[in-house]
């Protein structure tokens, strides 16, 4: 993984409702990636203003969002918010 030696970590959010299929695709999901489930999408939908899905977050160390509205992974401006964030040059 590419960012394997900074201080970044990347998880997915499963939130389908059957927990089954979740538990089968965290399995088979890349071991890179921390592999969660919601188990209340609507009060995290309400909480976190994630109405839609896929839906990429960027959050500090602290907890803190530093962007509910991040691009997707595929797009050149997802790295740079990234790399800028946690303080790697371009």
């Amino acid at each position: 993984m590419k960012y394997k030696d900074k201080p970044v970590h990347f998880v997915a959010l499963n939130v389908d409702r059957d927990r089954s299929k979740w538990e089968v695709d965290a399995k088979m999901g890349a071991k890179a990636v921390k592999q969660w489930h919601v188990l209340d999408i609507d009060q995290f939908g309400t909480a976190y203003n994630a109405a839609t899905i896929p839906r990429f977050l960027l959050i500090d160390a602290e907890g803190k969002f530093l962007s509910a509205q991040m691009p997707m992974p595929s797009e050149n401006t997802f790295e740079m918010i990234l790399r800028n964030t946690i303080g790697l040059e371009d």
